[in-house]
């Protein structure tokens, strides 16, 4: 199900097979998918992200979204069973929700419209241990707590061997590098504002010293 506010949220990118292999885009209905997607970031500033061993492959932690059930619910289910962490969601100053921004993915091989939803995510000190499906064990599931730039710069060398992985990369490296400048561009208003205020505080504080000089002027 989708919530109300998630249909505002900012379109990062439309992906299509043609992105990818050389294939003309197909005008045939497809199946109406919605997922979910967190960039968790614990108190070191590393992002968490999800590794199988097995087969090469690497994604944030998330998944689809079920019938009747909210995107942030969603989201927080897939978490806890993936990771086992939980969590405290980061809503930027000019979104409407946690969710900053979306992809759309048109994957004409597998008839499906596909569209992922993103958020930022803080680490909380409380953890279980992980529950992945027997599919993901089966493909050496397991997390990873890198770097932020490292995190991108596994998924940019990795090379998909199959056209739904492109996607994924693609999409996750979309995602990672937009959260990335939210999260700067908010640093940056953060330590303005404080600048503003510490001005602000040291002009009173001359001001009062000045209005006191002339009380006490002989």
């Amino acid at each position: 199900m989708v919530d109300t506010n998630t249909k505002r949220i900012h379109l990062l990118a439309t992906l299509k097979d043609s992105d990818f292999e050389d294939t003309p885009q197909s005008t045939t209905p497809k199946e109406k998918s919605v997922s979910v997607r967190a960039i968790i970031i614990d108190h070191e500033g590393n992002v968490c992200i999800q590794t199988f061993s097995n087969i090469g492959f690497s994604k944030l932690p998330g998944g689809r979204v079920e019938k009747d059930e909210e995107c942030l619910e969603a989201l927080k289910r897939e978490i806890l069973e993936e990771t086992g962490v939980s969590v405290k969601f980061k809503k930027f100053s000019n979104t409407e929700t946690p969710f900053f921004g979306k992809t759309r993915e048109i994957r004409n091989s597998q008839g499906l419209d596909q569209t992922t939803y993103f958020a930022v995510a803080k680490k909380k000190k409380r953890q279980t241990s992980p529950s992945p499906t027997k599919s993901e064990i089966e493909k050496g599931h397991a997390i990873q707590w890198l770097p932020y730039s490292q995190a991108i710069k596994l998924l940019e060398a990795y090379e998909p061997d199959q056209l739904n992985r492109h996607f994924v990369r693609k999409r996750e490296l979309i995602a990672l590098k937009a959260a990335r400048e939210l999260i700067k561009r908010e640093a940056d208003l953060k330590a303005q504002k404080a600048q503003d205020k510490a001005k602000k505080k040291t002009e009173k504080a001359a001001k009062i010293r000045r209005r006191l000089d002339g009380i006490c002027k002989p």
